[in-house]
Parts: C-alpha cells; sequence; structure tokens
C-alpha cells in the first residue's frame, strides 16, 4: 500500500543523515522511483537537512531535532523540511550559479536545480520541495511503446492500436 504522507524526526548529527536516505529510499520504493530520480530526490533532501544541521552546529543551538514530513500529490511528491529555529532564506534561491559564493549558496543551487519546485516559508524554518512525478510515468509509457513495436516488428505484425 503506498502511504500519501510519511514523518520522520531526526536529531542534527551526522550519524543521522542514514536514517534520511532510508526514509527517501523507502518512499521511492513505494512509488517505483529508481536510478537517477531517487538520487535526486535523496541529494535534494540531503542538502536541505545539511543547511539546518551546518547552522545549527554552527549557533550551538540547543534545539537539536529536525522534522521531515512527506506527502504526495496527484503529480508530485513534496518533501518538508521543518528546522526548529529560522534556518532558510528565500534571497539564496533567486541566486544564479555564477553568483554563489559560499557553500550554503551551493547548497541551494544543488536544491534547486535538482528539485522541480521549492518553497521556503516567511519564517525561514521550513522548505518544501517538489518532485513532479507524472513525467516518469510518460517515459514509461514511451518506453512500453517501443518495447512493443519491436515486438511486433519481430513477429512482423502491423501494430494496429
Amino acid at each position: 500500500m503506498v502511504e500519501k504522507q510519511k514523518e520522520i524526526t531526526v536529531k542534527t548529527e551526522k550519524s543521522e543523515i542514514h536514517r534520511i536516505e532510508g526514509f527517501v529510499e523507502e518512499i521511492c520504493d513505494q512509488y517505483n522511483i529508481f536510478n537517477s530520480y531517487f538520487a535526486n530526490i535523496n541529494n535534494a533532501v540531503i542538502e536541505c537537512y545539511e543547511i539546518i544541521y551546518n547552522h545549527i552546529v554552527n549557533a550551538e543551538s540547543e534545539k537539536r531535532e529536525v522534522t521531515i514530513l512527506f506527502y504526495s500529490g496527484r503529480n508530485h511528491l513534496t518533501f518538508k523540511l521543518i528546522s526548529p529555529v529560522e534556518v532558510f532564506k528565500k534571497g539564496f534561491l533567486a541566486e544564479s550559479p555564477e553568483e554563489y559564493n559560499n557553500d550554503i549558496q551551493k547548497q541551494y543551487i544543488i536544491m534547486k536545480y535538482l528539485s522541480d519546485d521549492i518553497n521556503i516559508s516567511d519564517d525561514g524554518k521550513f522548505c518544501e520541495i517538489s518532485f513532479y512525478i507524472s513525467s516518469i510515468n510518460y517515459d514509461k509509457t514511451i518506453e512500453r511503446n517501443t518495447l512493443i513495436k519491436e515486438y511486433f516488428n519481430k513477429i512482423n505484425i502491423t501494430k494496429k492500436v
């Protein structure tokens, strides 16, 4: 059964990255998302987590838990990372690759390019990263259609569908 919503809470510790990866992998398995698209989702979510992690560790904040919510819509999968403190800056999303000059800006650029849509809250406490999956089904349809054509060509029957 495919879950439409799921949640995990992790501490801001490097050792928690494997739990996040497992969370993303489990969701992608349920939605039959493999290979490079899985890698895009996983890397974008991890970059987002690392933005929170680095901010909290550098600020020596006492608030150390990050909540990651997952929800799916008709054509998308969305991961919402919620920080206990203000972390995210909308301005970094507007930057072009030539304009970045620090690691944080690079992380935003990576998230931006690996995902289909990013939304940062006005208070800077959460970031939603969305991935459109409708094209995955379209690609699978094209692939299946090609395989059917190849099969009919091999057995010398004209496809009428």
